[in-house]
């Protein structure tokens, strides 16, 4: 393993390293080299397997979807204190953010963005709390990557109706 020393990131629960993978260590199978994000937890901090956890269920939720993804746990090399996961090469939405309303990409990403809520929020029952720029990575042309996914949510009561569910929703997850 190739491990570079500077982290590129570091946040609340972990610092993360950039690090290349030889042959096979990854999932077994792979051929070639692959690139890593490895998130070492601070002290403290509870572990981070609820973290791959919820990158694996995420990415299954969406599945079907060509515009957002998510990164993959190598779980192989999981542990409470480390998370190994591929490293998701993009651009902080950020960037598009104070972009006239007559960009494309910025309105495209907007669109995808809202729809990504939409379907967590009222099909999957399974949120990304944690959602703001830094954690939302344009990749190439309009795609999503959303990354850092340590904070989720989901609603235990279901609503009949639909008004109500979405209200109990957006007060849970603004509750201090």
């Amino acid at each position: 393993m190739d491990f570079e020393e500077k982290p590129v990131a570091s946040g609340s629960i972990a610092q993360v390293y950039k690090a290349t993978l030889q042959d096979g260590v990854a999932f077994g199978r792979q051929k070639g080299t692959m690139t890593v994000a490895i998130k070492v937890r601070h002290p403290g901090v509870t572990d981070v397997i609820w973290e791959a956890a919820h990158l694996s269920r995420f990415s299954y939720n969406f599945r079907s979807w060509r515009d957002v993804s998510f990164p993959r746990p190598v779980y192989l090399l999981v542990h409470p204190g480390v998370l190994v996961e591929s490293f998701e090469q993009g651009e902080s939405v950020s960037n598009y953010i104070e972009l006239s309303d007559n960009n494309q990409v910025s309105r495209k990403l907007a669109y995808i963005g809202t729809n990504t809520i939409m379907k967590m929020l009222l099909v999957d029952n399974f949120i990304h709390v944690d959602m703001h720029p830094d954690n939302i990575l344009k990749a190439g042309s309009a795609s999503l990557i959303l990354i850092s996914i340590r904070c989720t949510l989901q609603k235990l009561l279901l609503k009949q109706n639909m008004a109500e569910s979405l209200a109990y929703t957006i007060n849970a997850v603004m509750a201090p």
